[in-house]
């Protein structure tokens, strides 16, 4: 069920950072120009160059000031010493310079959903491509306003330079609306997984987490018997508050991850690609239990009031064991933190579970294709042709950033690729509004320590299912 995407095989391979640019479609004039430029394994195939006569790929984001957690940049403009931007830069040149096109985006402050639909309902095509998170973007297309892009042939969508997992998780029968791979690195930035305070484990005298991963035997469990260990009244107050040692601090998207390396979720897409509730299930009770024991007090302290600051903080001065983040906290927040860190992945309900699981949060961000767009054929060519010639983005993300710029040790390399082996995309985590909010509300009730899961099931049974056939339909 969770396979290693071909993104990330892709990534890991590549021995060299070597600008490319392959691809193939309908439109425009391509003339088959041979690439001398090898890898240590492979010769590339010969390239289509096309002529896109000077075509503008206009693209409408969330402004980046919206979506913290996430890097939303795509039309780079110029160099700035940063190793991601200037490699998105490096791509956007070669790849448009060659094809004869170019690519203009405006952030959308306020979100992009409103502008599009009202695009749409004009007929408009101002905008040929919309980027923006995986949760928006679900309400646009049960709204009818996104192009079913597996109908543009142009678009090579069983291509290894696009997220195959995330195709197929977020996708509906045959209609695919959003895609991501390597064309943006939304989808590297947006994995949970654990932020792990390698000096106060040492304090504590921890065993070797990092063997218990390898081992198989990192499970909810042993998470919660080493949070049991962190716990501290520092102060000596008798009550706990953020003067003192925690366990673990998350938030809402860190606890629902937990929930989804479990193996299980509130709604799934089942073998044959249908949506169903599963949270009734026996899995779905005893993860929501286990979970309940970490993330209620006083092994665990919430995001709520806590800023970025007093989180880096709280790890420099030994108060929290483990942060519950994406994988963007550390390139973003991380680099010059005093203190020793790694990372390990989130863990397994119990040994038995085959595999370590990393859920994808909310805020994946993900591209789509307006229903106004009059000439969906040659928008979708540009995507190709920059999705074909961004390798070297994935390899920056993972085989520079996360290897040497942001981790602090080779194990936590080592737990960041067992992390990204098998990420899931779940629909009733991403798309919980669409199905009537029954993942957040269980979610609150694990957080309350409250087992009611079979009355709030029972009572939001049918709601759910209408929302999910509205949806599908």
């Amino acid at each position: 069920m969770h396979s290693i995407t071909q993104k990330t095989a892709s990534a890991i391979l590549l021995a060299a950072l070597a600008l490319t640019a392959s691809a193939c479609g309908s439109e425009g004039t391509p003339t088959d120009q041979p690439d001398t430029q090898t890898t240590a394994e492979t010769t590339a195939e010969p390239e289509k160059v096309y002529d896109l006569g000077g075509y503008t790929l206009n693209l409408a984001k969330i402004a980046q000031d919206n979506i913290a957690w996430v890097l939303v940049s795509f039309g780079v403009e110029e160099e700035n010493g940063e190793i991601l931007n200037d490699t998105i830069y490096a791509r956007n040149r070669n790849v448009t310079e060659k094809n004869n096109f170019s690519i203009a985006e405006t952030e959308i402050s306020g979100g992009t959903i409103s502008t599009i639909r009202n695009l749409v309902n004009a007929g408009d095509d101002e905008y040929q491509v919309v980027f923006d998170k995986a949760a928006t973007l679900s309400g646009a297309a049960s709204e009818g306003i996104l192009y079913d892009l597996s109908t543009i042939d142009s678009l090579e969508l069983d291509k290894a330079s696009w997220n195959q997992n995330m195709i197929s998780s977020l996708s509906f029968g045959d209609r695919v609306y959003f895609v991501g791979g390597d064309i943006t690195v939304s989808d590297e930035d947006s994995v949970e997984v654990l932020v792990y305070n390698t000096s106060y484990a040492r304090d504590l005298q921890l065993e070797d987490l990092y063997q218990v991963v390898r081992d198989g035997k990192w499970t909810v469990d042993k998470m919660y018997d080493v949070c049991k260990l962190a716990v501290s009244d520092v102060n000596g107050d008798s009550k706990m508050d953020l003067e003192d040692s925690y366990g673990t601090l998350a938030n809402y998207d860190g606890i629902s991850a937990m929930l989804i390396s479990c193996g299980t979720s509130a709604i799934s897409k089942n073998a044959n690609g249908e949506i169903e509730i599963t949270a009734d299930s026996e899995r779905f009770t005893e993860a929501f239990d286990k979970l309940s024991k970490i993330y209620t007090e006083p092994t665990y302290h919430s995001y709520d009031g806590v800023t970025v600051e007093l989180q880096v903080s709280r790890l420099e001065t030994n108060k929290n064991l483990f942060v519950n983040a994406v994988t963007s906290f550390a390139r973003r927040f991380l680099r010059d933190v005093k203190t020793d860190f790694g990372f390990l992945p989130t863990p397994k309900l119990d040994e038995e579970q085959d595999e370590y699981i990393s859920a994808a949060v909310q805020d994946t961000c993900v591209l789509a294709i307006p229903a106004s767009v009059k000439d969906p054929e040659t928008a979708g060519l540009a995507l190709q042709l920059l999705a074909n010639g961004s390798g070297d983005i994935t390899k920056a993300y993972y085989d520079i950033c996360l290897q040497s710029k942001y981790t602090r040790d080779e194990e936590s390399y080592e737990m960041l690729q067992i992390s990204i082996e098998n990420i899931e995309y779940n629909v009733g985590y991403i798309f919980n509004t669409q199905f009537a909010d029954l993942h957040k509300t269980l979610m609150s009730r694990l957080t309350s320590g409250t087992n009611d899961i079979a009355s709030v099931v029972a009572s939001n049974r049918s709601a759910v299912e209408e929302a999910i056939q509205k949806y599908i339909g």
